[in-house]
């Protein structure tokens, strides 16, 4: 934890500290940013558009847009992220491909279209 005086600033996980560039840590981002463990009743997975939402309200936060090696590797990170999960699903037994809302539906869905996140 990170202090400034008697207030809590952060909490450090160190199981998940890393050090990544922005773009990849940007598209991992947008692979979870909605999930709810704690829900059944939730979609876990958000939509390719809210992925891209997700990234469009970033830059403007950020100042700038990625250039076009940062969104290659955005993309990249996003569908391994995205591919990743929906493998940890099959690998349950579950085939929620059709099911809007997972994992594997977008990869179902999308394929290859993942990495324009």
């Amino acid at each position: 934890m990170r202090f400034e005086g008697s207030e809590l600033i952060v909490v450090f996980d160190w199981d998940g500290l890393g050090k990544e560039p922005e773009a990849a840590l940007i598209g991992v981002g947008a692979h979870g940013f909605c999930a709810n463990r704690d829900r059944a009743d939730y979609a876990q997975a958000p939509s390719l558009e809210e992925s891209r939402a997700f990234v469009s309200e970033y830059e403007s936060a950020r100042g700038r847009a990625f250039d076009r090696d940062e969104r290659r590797l955005r993309g990249a990170a996003y569908a391994y992220s995205v591919a990743y999960t929906a493998r940890c699903t099959h690998a349950l037994g579950r085939d929620d491909g059709r099911q809007p809302g997972t994992f594997q539906h977008l990869v179902a869905t999308h394929g290859a279209g993942l990495l324009d996140v």
